[in-house]
């Protein structure tokens, strides 16, 4: 935990609070952050978690939530062009398909990022000042979550 969160996860914030659109921190994070997480992964069909083992680990959920993060952000439509850079399904295979088995956990999916979500902030990230940070707002979350008011 203590390897990804200093030299790795550090990558992914420029690229984040840019809104992906910093193609230096893509770059960056494509060429030196990628190849780390693609080895932390287990092979592409294993049912093993990211230590090896047969059950979910603290790091698959401190890890997880960072990743999960990060694959809805490039599912969204308005990251659609970052997304294409990272171009993520040839490049870092092991690590999609770790992530969608992680987000398809009975456990975990509940507590994933909708990407309905993801996609509406996405949205309204792009088209907000660039020199302020973009907070999720109510109005992105309403209609997303069929439960709620």
């Amino acid at each position: 935990m203590v390897k990804f969160d200093s030299k790795i996860l550090p990558m992914y914030f420029p690229m984040l609070m840019s809104r992906f659109q910093n193609m230096e921190a893509i770059d960056k994070y494509l060429e030196e952050g990628v190849p780390q997480v693609e080895a932390m992964c287990p092979d592409i069909g294993s049912t093993k978690w990211l230590f090896g083992t047969d059950e979910l680990t603290q790091l698959d959920i401190h890890v997880g939530a960072m990743w999960d993060c990060i694959y809805a952000s490039l599912k969204a439509s308005a990251f659609a062009d970052a997304s294409a850079r990272a171009n993520l399904a040839e490049r870092s295979p092991k690590w999609v398909a770790y992530i969608e088995r992680l987000r398809a956990h009975p456990k975990i999916a509940p507590t994933c990022f909708n990407l309905e979500v993801a996609d509406r902030h996405a949205t309204r990230a792009r088209g907000w000042k660039a020199d302020e940070k973009c907070q999720l707002s109510l109005d992105v979350l309403k209609g997303a979550f069929p439960d709620l008011p």
